[in-house]
């Protein structure tokens, strides 16, 4: 294959990008049973979402696009530039996440700081699957890390027209219109990392060390910190991990654990890390801790999104 992003499930098919450093990429269906393409079209995309007939792609092209097509004979049946929801100067260097939720695809392009300090559009947006129609849109969100996938739920910060932050806000992911805000005066004076419970009930801003705050994301009033337990990032400079007996390293997904808010030191007995992290396939959930080990456990119903996708 040269090179790839790695396959991907599109209904009865295996979809691939294939050799996506050349010029001549293309985005391929295949026959899982012999290998045979089924369909192709140029460039390189990432499959999204899929059901028995038909795949919704994201076309990484010049002004990249989302893009419908039946799975038996690869013909387009709707097509969405992403520009239209959150501007015209779109640079996927700044990432992206796509997610359905019913008949919404709910999608989040991010920044890039292109010098000067300006940023390349970026916001989050939902267009429906039948037809690709805009549904919402909301530019200049950022989408806050850790956190759950934006279709499962949808936690954004506020960039004012001078890139200055501003307070945080909780979407409906099916309508685009905020449930709750939570203004930036309400993180502590020191610094602090986001963070959420198992059961994404509150946002909590953690300071290592020091008493962090919570906030109620049903009614976004403030609630204690003593006695809660929530999850961010084990750490926010990572250190790459040896490999026995090689001279490479790797950088693994970042992982989380688990931390005392009123104290801001980890939790003692913290358990496995919570399922809008994980995301689960047919019911396992996968991680790697810390250390670089890895971790599976059959302990959720179905597949859903995690963190990462």
């Amino acid at each position: 294959m040269d090179s790839t992003f790695g396959p991907a499930g599109c209904g009865p098919y295996i979809c691939v990008s294939e050799s996506t450093a050349r010029a001549d990429a293309h985005f391929v269906a295949l026959d899982p049973a012999t290998g045979r393409a089924r369909w192709r079209i140029p460039g390189v995309a990432e499959v999204e979402w899929s059901d028995a007939g038909r795949v919704v792609v994201f076309r990484m092209a010049r002004r990249p696009v989302l893009e419908a097509r039946d799975l038996r004979t690869g013909a387009a049946q709707w097509s969405f530039a992403v520009d239209r929801a959150v501007g015209h100067d779109v640079d996927l260097s700044g990432g992206w996440d796509f997610g359905a939720l019913g008949d919404i695809m709910v999608g989040r392009i991010g920044p890039y700081q292109e010098g000067r300090g300006r940023l390349s559009s970026f916001g989050f947006f939902g267009v429906r699957l039948a037809d690709g129609r805009l549904v919402w849109a909301r530019p200049r969100l950022l989408r806050v890390y850790p956190g759950a996938a934006p279709a499962v739920a949808l936690v954004a910060r506020t960039v004012d027209g001078r890139n200055r932050y501003g307070g945080f806000e909780q979407l409906d992911p099916g309508t685009g219109r905020p449930t709750v805000r939570i203004p930036a005066p309400a993180t502590p004076p020191t610094q602090w990392w986001v963070s959420f419970p198992a059961d994404l009930s509150t946002i909590g801003f953690l300071s290592p060390g020091h008493q962090g705050t919570a906030y109620d994301l049903r009614r976004g009033t403030a609630v204690p910190a003593r006695g809660r337990h929530t999850w961010s990032f084990c750490t926010v400079s990572p250190a790459p991990l040896k490999i026995a007996g090689q001279r490479t390293s790797y950088y693994p997904v970042a992982p989380l654990c688990a931390y005392d808010l009123a104290t801001g030191r980890r939790a003692a007995t913290a358990g496995a890390p919570p399922g809008w992290y994980t995301g689960a396939a047919d019911g396992w959930r996968v991680w790697r801790d810390e250390r670089g080990a890895l971790h599976a456990r059959h302990d959720a119903r179905g597949t859903a999104p995690g963190m990462y996708g």
